[in-house]
């Protein structure tokens, strides 16, 4: 399985906490684009992530439940995350995850979003721009300057969310994303529901749906 963090992250508070807040980042912003986990506490309205202490340990198979707990009191004690028991979502005594603003900010305005550090061809991604024929059916509204991706034309992505996810996961990985999700759109008529098609690939990735990452890992 492959791991992401910041480098600059990595460089300010640590390689273990860099990575642990890119995964969490990462759950926030997919929670956010469904609006799930988004819970008012004390008095401001904040977009949440949980896991039990067994679960992390399932994500970082490469640490142990002491050492999750290290890197989550760091954290922490850095006010890099916020962790809170949210009654709403009833979960026990489960405890809920989100970022700082400071760290929050950080990704949203600088981390892989930077398109000039990217570099790459686009040439294993099937391309057309939106034109006629486009299905509308249970997708959000394309953006004036996404494009269309995969052989049935189901992805929508602009041109940041390309440069973002290649830089993430790498050219290879996220043509074989596109790929199958467009094919398990095309088959079911999006049965799934997917609208946030950047989300969605990134789902793909990180959950190996298919098997599309085991022959390159």
């Amino acid at each position: 399985m492959f791991f992401q963090f910041d480098s600059e992250l990595a460089r300010l508070y640590g390689v273990d906490e860099a990575v642990f807040l890119h995964n969490l980042y990462f759950w926030l912003r997919h929670n956010e684009a469904t609006g799930t986990n988004i819970i008012e506490y004390n008095g401001e309205k904040k977009v949440w992530s949980y896991h039990s202490k067994e679960a992390f340990c399932k994500v970082f198979p490469f640490w142990n439940r002491r050492q999750i707990e290290r890197v989550i009191d760091s954290c922490r004690n850095k006010e890099l995350i916020l962790t809170a028991v949210i009654s709403e979502l009833k979960l026990g005594r489960t405890l809920c995850y989100t970022l700082t603003p400071k760290v929050y900010d950080y990704y949203t305005k600088t981390c892989n979003y930077n398109t000039e550090k990217c570099q790459y061809t686009k040439d294993n991604i099937k391309y057309n721009k939106k034109d006629e024929g486009v299905k509308p059916s249970l997708r959000k509204e394309a953006e004036k300057d996404a494009k269309a991706y995969g052989p049935h034309k189901w992805i929508y992505l602009t041109d940041r969310e390309l440069d973002a996810l290649i830089a993430d996961f790498g050219e290879v990985a996220v043509a074989k994303a596109v790929q199958y999700v467009d094919i398990q759109a095309q088959k079911t008529g999006n049965r799934n529901g997917w609208q946030d098609w950047n989300i969605t690939i990134r789902d793909a990735i990180n959950r190996n749906w298919g098997g599309i990452m085991d022959d390159i890992r």
